[in-house]
């Protein structure tokens, strides 16, 4: 490779970094998804076409409303409380047009946080982040929070402690 060749590809690098830079959005344009503080949030409810799942904050502990008796694992459902904290990397206002071409016009899943509602869209199959209508509000989050929806109940229970 010709030293002319060397230089015009650690140019082209170099342009491909500056415009990476300043096209992708920085940390500091995103802002979190809602204000609310997760510390405040007395009842989860996980809502699908399957079933609903309905937590209560007992303080300290969290139950699950069908089986009251059994513990509920604390980290399972800080996970879920951290979509109120996670980030937001685009919103938009809603019409009755875009609703259905996000997955919104009737979504298969819902999140409740007391009496605040998101509900899940489709997938942007470019950004792999989902759509979620909060507040009369198209946002773009990270497609973490489906699994949620997807587990068994059992799930959130306390594990037994197998070493004894």
């Amino acid at each position: 490779m010709s030293s002319i060749n060397r230089l015009n590809l650690f140019l082209l690098i170099i342009i491909v970094i500056l415009a990476a830079l300043k096209f992708l959005p920085k940390e500091s344009e995103y802002y979190s998804l809602t204000s609310v503080a997760p510390d405040n949030i007395k009842v989860i409810t996980i809502s699908s076409q399957q079933r609903q799942l309905v937590f209560k904050r007992n303080d300290p502990q969290w139950q699950l409303e069908s089986s009251p008796e059994q513990a509920i694992e604390k980290q399972s459902l800080s996970k879920l409380l951290d979509i109120l904290k996670t980030h937001s990397y685009r919103q938009f206002e809603t019409t009755e047009n875009n609703l259905s071409a996000f997955g919104l016009n009737k979504p298969l899943y819902q999140l409740t946080f007391d009496k605040l509602v998101i509900q899940f869209g489709i997938t942007d199959p470019v950004q792999n982040l989902r759509y979620i209508l909060l507040n009369d509000k198209i946002h773009l989050i990270n497609d973490r929070y489906l699994q949620f929806f997807l587990v068994d109940e059992q799930f959130f229970f306390q594990k037994a402690d197998t070493e004894k």
